[in-house]
């Protein structure tokens, strides 16, 4: 409550205002509270309007007054900026924010139009990403030309980095390569894969997730998008990892290919070793989730230590966004947007659950039966809020949130 008014629901926002004298309250229905200086106009909010652009929104009250804030103009208000300017940016730019401008001396540099006879270097580069994979060392720069490299990478002799020397796989400056088949690596320790897009390639087959990352110390796949697979994952992390991360990824469109429920976005049975899937936007997975996390089966060990936070997740109905099953524990699943699971289902499900110290807690959840199951042994569930995201256009894979309440949730919360 404040004071003495009785909340309907829980206050998920608060913005100061910039003479440090007042601020705003935002609950969990959409309600603004307003105190000190301020300001806010009307009994009762109406609507949140988001300008395009993301550069702030329109308050409408039930009286129709409109109270403006960012550089959403208004002649009742004077304009003060609590609302972040990612808004309403789209899945593009969060798959393309951290591909550098520059690149080293040295680095070695692959392109369509190269030669696996060539030195490798950015005017004689190498033709083939499998030959630039094998070549590049501690330290090293790898940098992939735009364009289609049709090719089924699969567990290659690789050379890891150091923590002192860490290898660099790139997209060049400005440009777009995919990978259309597999991308497998194995003991990618230290390295860092970004702008590396994968997508389904006519060789592949149900069985073979089409990116595969397994064991290796702190590597690290950001910035790309995968999509397309026909298979059990779009990626799978593997083995027994630690310290791994995969961030700002555009992971969609997994189509049915196998069992009930089988074909997911991301799927992580990696051990113990500790992980992040965070900042993705992950969509669409008709016959399975946005992300699993669980041991390859039920005797098999245990999968865990892993934090989910600050992803996007909609429209994964096999049979929710996200599931833990078997031995999982200590995964903790936070600050998500978790929009639209499979009928009568809830965002997280669980499947023979038997490990512990598992924390659904702080997300906003949305077309679903609730944020997680109840009552399930070695799952806790925390304070989620449920709100429409009220995406930019969904439909065309823009899932920059207007709703107010929504905007400090999933992969363009503040921070990013």
């Amino acid at each position: 409550s404040t004071g003495a008014i009785r909340l309907n629901q829980p206050i998920v926002g608060v913005a100061a205002t910039p003479t440090g004298h007042g601020y705003w309250l935002a609950a969990g229905d959409g309600g603004i509270f307003s105190f000190g200086d301020a300001t806010f106009n009307g009994a009762g909010t109406g609507r949140v309007t988001a300008v395009s652009g993301g550069n702030g929104y329109a308050l409408t009250t039930v009286d129709g007054t409109v109270a403006a804030f960012g550089r959403r103009p208004s002649s009742t208000t004077t304009t003060t900026t609590i609302a972040p300017a990612t808004t309403t940016t789209s899945t593009t730019s969060t798959t393309s924010t951290t591909v550098p401008t520059t690149v080293t001396a040295g680095a070695l540099w692959v392109s369509p139009t190269g030669s696996d006879t060539n030195a490798g270097t950015s005017t004689a580069p190498f033709r083939t990403l499998s030959r630039g994979l094998t070549t590049v060392r501690p330290g090293g720069q790898l940098v992939v030309r735009g364009g289609t490299y049709a090719e089924r990478i699969r567990n290659p002799v690789i050379t890891p980095g150091r923590a002192d020397a860490r290898v660099l796989v790139t997209a060049a400056p400005g440009e777009r390569p995919v990978v259309a088949g597999l991308l497998w690596l194995k003991g990618a320790s230290y390295w860092t894969i970004q702008g590396i897009n994968v997508t389904w390639g006519a060789s592949n087959t149900s069985s073979e997730h089409m990116v595969k990352l397994t064991d290796g110390i702190s590597w690290r796949y950001t910035a790309s998008e995968v999509w397309g697979a026909h298979s059990y994952a779009g990626l799978l992390v593997a083995g027994s990892p630690s310290d791994w991360q995969v961030d700002h990824l555009y992971v969609h469109d997994t189509y049915p290919s196998n069992g009930t429920n089988q074909d997911h976005l991301i799927y992580v049975n990696a051990g113990t070793g500790g992980g992040r899937v965070v900042w993705n936007v992950l969509a669409n997975s008709a016959n399975g989730r946005a992300i699993k996390v669980g041991p390859p089966s039920a005797t098999s060990g245990v999968a865990g230590n892993v934090l989910i936070e600050h992803n996007t997740m909609v429209n994964n109905l096999g049979p929710s966004n996200v599931q833990l099953a078997w031995g999982t524990s200590n995964v903790t699943v936070t600050g998500n947007i978790m929009d639209l699971s499979g009928a009568n289902r809830p965002s997280v499900t669980t499947f023979e659950l038997s490990g512990t110290g598992n924390r659904v807690d702080g997300n906003l959840y949305w077309r679903s039966t609730g944020a997680a199951e109840t009552n399930t042994p070695g799952l806790t569930v925390g304070v989620n809020v449920t709100a429409d995201p009220r995406f930019v256009d969904a439909a065309a894979g823009d899932y920059g949130p207007t709703n107010l309440v929504a905007l400090t949730f999933g992969a363009n919360a503040p921070g990013r």
